[in-house]
C-alpha cells in the first residue's frame, strides 16, 4: 500500500502512538502487518528528521476494507 495514497484535503497526520488506538491493534501487530505489506506504511514527516506518521485517510480506508471483508459471508 502506498503511504501517500491520495490524502484528503485537510487530512491530519497520525503519529505512531495513536495508530494503535485508531485501528484497535497493538503497536507490535501493526508493525508486523507493515513488514508483511498488509498495512499502510508510515512516512517521514520532516526531511532528515526522526518523526514519522500516517495520513488518517489511508488508515480509515484500511479499516473500511477490513470491515467490508469481514462482513462478507464466508464460503463453506
Amino acid at each position: 500500500m502506498n503511504p501517500h495514497s491520495h490524502p484528503q484535503a485537510l487530512d491530519i497526520i497520525v503519529r505512531k502512538m495513536h495508530v494503535s488506538q485508531i485501528v484497535g491493534l497493538s503497536t507490535t501487530h501493526v508493525e508486523k502487518l507493515i513488514r508483511e505489506g498488509k498495512f499502510p506504511a508510515s512516512f517521514k514527516i520532516s526531511e532528515g528528521g526522526r518523526a514519522s506518521g500516517w495520513f488518517q485517510s489511508p488508515l480509515t480506508a484500511w479499516l473500511s476494507a477490513r470491515a467490508l471483508a469481514n462482513s462478507k459471508p464466508s464460503a463453506k
